[in-house]
């Protein structure tokens, strides 16, 4: 009887171990896929729709929605180099320097040939953040270089250059 209990024991203890492993994977699997749905909704969030994101802050509450749009800066990033993901590689960096901001828009600048990253500032309340920022970031504040249209409804627009490779 003892070998029959012993036994128990250990398809017991092997059935324990074997479940407890199909857990924890599954569980890393589930964080896996929450990061690719992040992932996919942050990818999405990037093509604003009428100067707005399309998805917006899917955890903050929508009553206090509107306060914190209209204090936000509204950032606009631009690719100037053929470097692809150039604006995502940047974007927290200019989000950590540029406090209550907001990237309402990224996509590539007319030209692919800009040598240097330039800060265009089209809200003057906002000049001094900007100028700050663009010291951080080792960029030079300027008028909108010449071929580039104005973002609609921008405060700020950073044009990347290959600077930022």
């Amino acid at each position: 009887m003892s070998k029959l209990a012993a036994l128990l024991s250990v398809l017991a203890l092997i059935l324990v171990l074997a479940l407890g492993t199909y857990f924890f994977i599954n569980r890393q699997a589930t964080k896996k896929e929450l990061e690719s749905l992040k992932s996919e909704i942050s990818a999405l969030n990037q093509k604003p729709l009428n100067g707005q994101p399309v998805l917006g802050n899917l955890t903050e509450n929508p009553s206090t929605k509107t306060a914190t749009q209209s204090s936000q800066i509204k950032v606009g990033l631009r690719n100037g180099t053929k470097t692809i993901g150039l604006t995502t590689r940047y974007e927290a960096e200019v989000l950590k320097n540029l406090k209550d901001s907001v990237i309402i828009s990224k996509e590539n600048a007319s030209k692919n040939d800009y040598d240097r990253t330039v800060v265009v500032v089209f809200n003057e309340n906002f000049r001094d953040l900007a100028a700050d920022m663009a010291k951080n970031i080792k960029a030079g504040v300027e008028s909108l270089p010449a071929g580039e249209e104005k973002p609609e409804g921008v405060d700020i627009l950073v044009i990347f250059g290959r600077d930022k490779k």
